[in-house]
């Protein structure tokens, strides 16, 4: 069987020309530890999508659903998984045919977008504040 290799961006082009928010920059280095990721202070859910300190891109989880990168500036994610609490996700968090063994858990407020959930993981997938939609599939 033919093995297709797929397009995986670094962690630069994720980032591109825009800051990384304080919470990511929490996520990141969570990376080391495996412990959630959220701000002091600031774990509860906000109430909309404001505060710039709270924002974490969708293309940020998927980089390290997928396993991140060694790389220079790059990151790895722990094996506990990719856990964030009191932010809100900017962009469309699509993790379709994001095969990962990672857990993925996130306490937020709101997507911009509807998440698209992969169609299987054999990690844990908990996003209590995300709309369901049929046809979406979270193993848990």
């Amino acid at each position: 069987m033919t093995s297709i290799e797929m397009y995986r961006p670094g962690i630069d082009e994720v980032k591109g020309n825009l800051a990384w928010s304080a919470l990511e920059h929490r996520l990141l280095d969570c990376c080391q530890t495996g412990a959630p990721a959220g701000l002091p202070g600031k774990t509860d859910l906000p109430p909309d999508c404001s505060d710039p300190d709270r924002r974490v891109r969708a293309g940020l989880i998927r980089y390290l659903m997928l396993g991140g990168c060694d790389r220079p500036r790059g990151a790895r994610p722990h094996p506990n998984g990719v856990r964030i609490m009191g932010g809100w996700i900017d962009g469309v968090l699509d993790l379709e045919s994001c095969q990962s063994p990672l857990a993925y858990g996130c306490k937020i407020a709101s997507c911009r977008s509807a998440p698209i959930f992969m169609p299987r993981v054999s990690g844990r997938c908990s996003c209590p504040a995300a709309p369901r939609r049929r046809g979406w599939t979270c193993n848990n």
